[in-house]
């Protein structure tokens, strides 16, 4: 669960860790919408603080110059800090009303500055940082919305331009002041410009590599770069050499009712999370799992030459991790494993959905030995004794008629040997 957790964890592509405290404000008011949009949303949280920030800055600096000639100036930065500042309040009115709002702020408070400073301060500049930030929170499902709201402040900007020429600005400010002023401007559009679009490219950047892990939770990583390198090629691979392991949990329907749905699947998450890192250490690569079985493969989808060892090995550390988690749950769990070597069919199916599989024989054969089994045994077919060369690891028991294969010789890798070759 903890590297589901991890992948899923909205900071984790950021190059930092935010405080808890910032990320309850760049998140605040959008719990209650989809993690998607969330993302989106907290942009006009990111900018509504930005622009506060920015508006008591202009405020402070206004009244340290000339709090008296600059009066209207000062309370004007006053109340855009303060109604930027509550933009993640809107949320509760729909998934734009924030965006929309935020608009309205900047917008008015921007002609009202103008108005007073005149266009030489520069602060119109700000029109086009607003009508971007506007296309960002807005998303490209309400691009007609976010359209509207960029030309909205193209309009803007070009009516205080021309509304608003050099000498007719209501408050009489020095040239020093003035570029004082264009420079501040500037710099607050650079800043929130560069915090947001830093904020876009992480979120691209974690929903690419979140693709990439969900691509790796369904196939293996060779696999899975051919696919996107070439996603209409067909990925079909036959394998000469390979061992296939099934294992299944034996008495699952009787320990479900036991022990509910809640730690049905906790145990099963705990258990096949268990599998999954021991087959990781072994080389070997989980196929996937099917209700309480376990398929696994060596030798594929890239070839090794101890294929056998690598499953006979990750059978007995998958036992001895079944008794620890059975214990951590208060149970006696059992599994019933069967293995094959031999070749095999490897592929890449679906289009929707993608997903890695095997076929052949030695699949059919590893099944059919897994069914074959009493619980707590690891039965073996010829390809698997074969491929061990004289490991001498499996006592022969016979032959057995396995449903839907025929006759076949079965090994067993009984409880002597298992503590012989355990590693």
């Amino acid at each position: 669960m903890k590297l589901r957790q991890s992948i899923f964890r909205p900071w984790r592509f950021m190059p930092f860790e935010l405080p808890n405290y910032l990320k309850a404000l760049v998140f605040a008011g959008v719990g209650a919408y989809p993690a998607k949009d969330q993302r989106f949303l907290a942009v006009a949280n990111m900018t509504g603080y930005l622009g506060a920030l920015s508006s008591l800055s202009f405020a402070l600096t206004f009244a340290m110059v000339d709090f008296n000639a600059l009066r209207a100036a000062v309370f004007g930065n006053l109340v855009s800090a303060a109604g930027s500042a509550l933009t993640p309040f809107m949320h509760r009115f729909g998934r734009c009303a924030a965006v929309v709002y935020l608009a309205a702020v900047f917008y008015s408070t921007l002609f009202f500055f103008v108005s007073q400073l005149g266009r030489d301060a520069g602060i119109q500049l700000n029109y086009i940082a607003a009508a971007a930030i506007a296309i960002t929170g807005c998303g490209a499902e309400r691009m007609r919305l976010a359209a509207f709201l960029a030309a909205l402040g193209l309009v803007l900007h070009l009516v205080v331009w021309f509304a608003f020429p050099a000498g007719l600005a209501e408050a009489a400010i020095t040239p020093g002041l003035m570029s004082a002023i264009y420079i501040q401007s500037a710099t607050t559009i650079m800043i929130i410009l560069g915090a947001v679009t830093f904020y876009i490219l992480r979120l691209f950047e974690g929903a690419e590599a979140k693709s990439e892990a969900l691509l790796l939770n369904m196939m293996p990583s060779a696999v899975a770069d051919r696919l996107k390198e070439n996603p209409d090629k067909v990925i079909a691979d036959y394998h000469d050499e390979a061992t296939v392991m099934f294992a299944d949990l034996t008495g699952f329907t009787a320990l479900a009712a036991e022990i509910g749905p809640d730690r049905t699947v906790q145990l099963l998450d705990d258990l096949f999370s268990s599998f999954d890192l021991l087959a990781e250490r072994r080389g070997a690569e989980k196929i996937k799992t099917i209700g309480d079985a376990y398929l696994v493969v060596a030798g594929a989808p890239v070839r090794r030459k101890d294929h056998a060892e690598t499953v006979m090995h990750l059978a007995l550390d998958m036992q001895r991790a079944l008794r620890l988690v059975g214990e951590s749950f208060g149970q006696e769990l059992e599994i019933r494993i069967g293995i094959e070597s031999g070749p095999l069919i490897a592929g890449v199916i679906g289009r929707a959905k993608f997903a890695y599989d095997i076929w052949g024989d030695t699949v059919n054969v590893a099944a059919r030995l897994q069914q074959s089994a009493a619980p707590g045994e690891i039965l073996a077919g010829g390809g698997f004794e074969t491929a061990l060369g004289g490991h001498q690891a499996c006592r022969y028991i016979g032959t057995r008629m396995l449903n839907g294969v025929g006759e076949k010789p079965v090994w067993l890798l009984d409880h002597k040997t298992q503590q012989r070759m355990a590693v």
